[in-house]
């Protein structure tokens, strides 16, 4: 599994992880609300997606980086 896959499983299980308690959120005898309010589990998800978008940008301008040192030493010894 790349790093890419491991990052969205991560992601996608902390999401679900947050979420599942909302799923059922209504008790079935009482009506009332039970579990995470949903504005608690978008506050608690937002930074986990930020976070894989900051080592995701990282790790595509590192890629680019090597790639562009790469093209340009093929020119100059070309």
């Amino acid at each position: 599994m790349t790093s890419n896959a491991w990052t969205w499983s991560a992601v996608m299980a902390t999401m679900l992880a947050l979420a599942a308690p909302t799923i059922f959120a209504i008790d079935k005898r009482s009506g009332n609300p039970v579990g995470v309010p949903p504005r608690t589990v978008a506050d608690d998800v937002r930074p986990v997606i930020m976070a894989h978008r900051h080592f995701s940008t990282i790790d595509m301008v590192n890629r680019l980086r090597q790639e562009r040192s790469r093209s340009i030493y093929r020119c100059d010894t070309a």
